[in-house]
């Protein structure tokens, strides 16, 4: 039997989960805004997760990362090699909670993550709920490492603390990276492939015409990280 899925919109979420503290939800940040509010940056692969209710009877996501390296905030890891975050919804049995806004993590993903790190519960532990979340992506057939969003775009410049961000991406079954073709939703679409009410548009992974791309414009992900230590650094010198 498949799990019962409640799809939960933010204010209901807060109610829920008992007064999570605020953090920004859905406004639009840009880097150094997100970079300030983070207390704990660093890289970072989730390796364990867990599903389990909490005080107020709510499904919640744990995951354990290994943390690679950490660019800010140190000192607030009791472990320097491992961290656990949780995250709003998941699923237990037959019972699903899917938080709108809120981030899925992928086992054995690696991530750059801006979180908050100060004993409270949240919604989302990432800043901005998942603007502080990036996916790094190797090209097989270079070894270059690139830096994706949350929601898979290519991040090809960072203009005035604003990201500038190209197609969403994937890896293709040769491990090639390529451009996911996106569709506008017909009268009566079939059903989309997220369960995310924000993503309005139904990616479809049939088409045999999916470009490659040009990975030349993308941002490689030392660069990234020299751009976040310069805005911490600047940010702890103010």
């Amino acid at each position: 039997m498949r799990p019962t899925i409640l799809i939960i919109a933010l204010a209901s979420a807060l109610l829920l989960l008992v007064a999570a503290p605020a953090q920004a939800l859905h406004v639009q940040m840009d880097l150094p805004q997100i970079v300030e509010q983070a207390q704990l940056v660093f890289i970072g692969t989730p390796v364990e997760v867990s599903c389990e209710h909490n005080h107020a009877g709510a499904i919640q996501t744990r995951y354990r990362l290994d943390v690679e390296r950490t660019l800010k905030g140190s000192g607030l890891l009791s472990d320097q090699n491992s961290l656990e975050l949780t995250f709003a919804g998941g699923e237990i049995g037959e019972q699903a909670m899917v938080v709108s806004g809120v981030p899925q993590l992928a086992l054995d993903q690696r991530y750059v993550l801006l979180v908050l790190h100060d004993g409270q519960s949240y919604l989302s532990p990432i800043v901005g709920q998942h603007q502080g979340l990036f996916m790094v992506q190797t090209e097989p057939a270079t070894g270059r490492e690139l830096v994706l969003t949350a929601d898979g775009r290519m991040i090809e410049k960072i203009e005035n603390g604003r990201l500038v961000v190209g197609a969403r991406v994937e890896l293709d079954q040769l491990g090639r990276l390529q451009a996911v073709v996106e569709q506008t939703p017909q009268a009566n679409p079939e059903p989309p492939v997220s369960l995310d009410p924000d993503k309005v548009r139904v990616l479809d992974h049939r088409s045999a015409e999916q470009p490659f791309v040009d990975t030349q414009r993308a941002m490689p992900l030392n660069e990234f990280l020299e751009t976040l230590s310069a805005m911490i650094a600047q940010d702890q010198a103010q």
